[in-house]
């Protein structure tokens, strides 16, 4: 059937709730009942989780994350339309390009660990953001470079140091989102 076997925990759970029965099988009531009851625990653990994060977003320590995320999807959202600029592509294409690479991470990430809608859904500012970083990247960097006289290595230079401050801020963001919602340390 494509089923994985049951661990032992989920096992015990079953027959626990067979009441009994030695036959292997479960009335559909009784599987409905355990399914509820693990779905709701899941769910229940998922609401409590948010919470918690929504009562917390108010401390200092939780503002700072959360402008260390706009920070990383700006860095990230510029140097992404600069690229596509560089590479030949129109303004709207280098913005698209941009806001998805500004913000496809985290989305991925959110999708992963269960927190949808994803965060730039829920708070436009991300999206805002992004859209914004796009556009001067796409024209604002270009000429900065310019009026610098910088160029070639030094320029990528400066993007290579955009995006590891970039990946080291939403890798900061994101960990922390993952033990929010318990997962392990490593796994975050």
């Amino acid at each position: 059937l494509g089923l994985r076997p049951l661990d032992l925990q989920a096992r015990a759970l079953a027959i626990q709730e067979a009441s009994g029965r030695t036959d292997g099988l479960m009335r559909p009531a009784e599987w409905k009942r355990l399914v509820g009851r693990t779905a709701f625990a899941h769910h229940e653990r998922l609401v409590l989780s948010e919470f918690v994060a929504k009562a917390h977003g108010q401390h200092l320590g939780q503002q700072l994350l959360r402008g260390t995320a706009l920070l990383g999807v700006c860095f990230f959202s510029a140097s992404g339309s600069h690229a596509a600029g560089e590479a030949g592509m129109h303004a709207v294409g280098a913005l698209l390009v941009g806001a998805v690479t500004g913000l496809g991470g985290g989305t991925v990430n959110n999708v992963v660990v269960g927190a949808t809608p994803v965060g730039w859904m829920r708070d436009t500012a991300f999206l805002k953001a992004a859209l914004l970083a796009g556009l001067l990247g796409f024209y604002a960097w270009p000429l900065v470079e310019r009026q610098l006289g910088c160029g070639g290595a030094a320029a990528e230079g400066v993007r290579f140091g955009v995006e590891s401050a970039a990946l080291g801020a939403l890798a900061v963001v994101g960990a922390q989102q993952g033990i929010v919602r318990g997962l392990s340390p490593l796994v975050s």
